[in-house]
């Protein structure tokens, strides 16, 4: 991809790299630079070629056809439709920009504007997790990673999405995919499987992951405070048995080391008082405020150790 006269800038010389692209087609900007670029530049880490190409097959219809096929051989159109923007690092198999100038010069170039919003990667992130492909957790080690491998974007998807979901936190509209996508307690745990949690077990009901589990684990305070102003129960958990009928059972202070919560530490969302707390070790708060929280109802729990 030529240029017709030498840039005075680097700012210039991106420019005219996005102008060419226009020129030739519109359709390569729209389905692949925009998206290409908006990733590498959100992207909680270095996203590789194949999570790429999944991340812009994900949202068409024939996307299962795809997967199938595993036509992972035209990825490497990625890297050519982005002009010199995006190189492909062959010894590492990650996308980055080709300079750092291309991050600096992005938020300000002609084209930011159509860049996708934190909103919309967050949400992809979400409705990734939440194909029915994922539904079931696995049963042994081995099949978890058979799925990773065939399914790529899993592993970022399963380890950044919280990351993308602080950002956007107060989005009612991603308030609503985290409680869709982690309703299921089937889900919640085949979800910490893909994130590397040894989550191993013939009957999942034996876990006993609340949706709770999940929010306050990433430190949502403001998905868990909406949730609860909103009515949502996510202090129990709705297991489906092989019948179709639900087993329900609650959350429990036991269940917490599980999922890497130590005793010696907590932070504490009390309904009553309207704030967080640290609690530490024999139950003395620190931090945030106490008030009334002896009395009110514990929201939530996560981590500061």
């Amino acid at each position: 991809m030529a240029l017709a006269q030498l840039p005075k800038s680097a700012e210039d010389a991106y420019e005219s790299i996005i102008q060419l692209i226009k020129t030739n087609t519109n359709t390569t900007l729209q389905c692949v630079l925009l998206p290409v670029l908006s990733w590498v530049y959100y992207a909680k880490r270095p996203l590789t070629l194949d999570e790429m190409w999944e991340l812009l097959i994900f949202r068409r219809p024939n996307f299962a056809d795809l997967k199938r096929n595993e036509k992972w051989n035209a990825s490497e159109g990625i890297v050519r439709s982005c002009g010199s923007l995006i190189i492909h690092e062959k010894s590492s198999g990650v996308l980055r920009f080709c300079h750092a100038t291309v991050r600096e010069w992005l938020p300000e170039s002609t084209i930011s504007k159509d860049l996708l919003l934190p909103v919309e990667i967050t949400k992809t992130c979400l409705n990734y997790l939440d194909l029915e492909e994922f539904d079931k957790p696995c049963i042994d080690w081995e099949s978890v990673q058979r799925r990773k491998k065939m399914y790529k974007l899993s592993d970022y998807a399963s380890k950044y999405w919280h990351q993308h979901v602080r950002e956007v936190e107060h989005d009612a509209s991603v308030q609503d995919q985290v409680f869709k996508t982690f309703k299921s307690q089937n889900k919640r745990v085949s979800i910490l499987q893909l994130a590397d949690y040894m989550l191993i077990s013939n009957d999942p009901t034996h876990l006993r992951l609340s949706l709770l589990h999940i929010i306050c684990r990433h430190g949502l305070t403001v998905i868990s405070t909406a949730f609860h102003d909103r009515g949502f129960d996510i202090d129990d958990l709705y297991i489906s048995n092989s019948d179709g009928t639900n087993f329900k059972a609650s959350g429990s202070r036991e269940d917490w080391p599980l999922c890497g919560w130590p005793d010696r530490a907590r932070r504490v969302y009390c309904s009553a008082s309207g704030s967080w707390a640290r609690q530490v070790g024999n139950g003395t708060m620190v931090g945030g405020t106490w008030g009334g929280c002896q009395s009110g109802r514990l929201l939530g729990e996560d981590s500061l150790a």
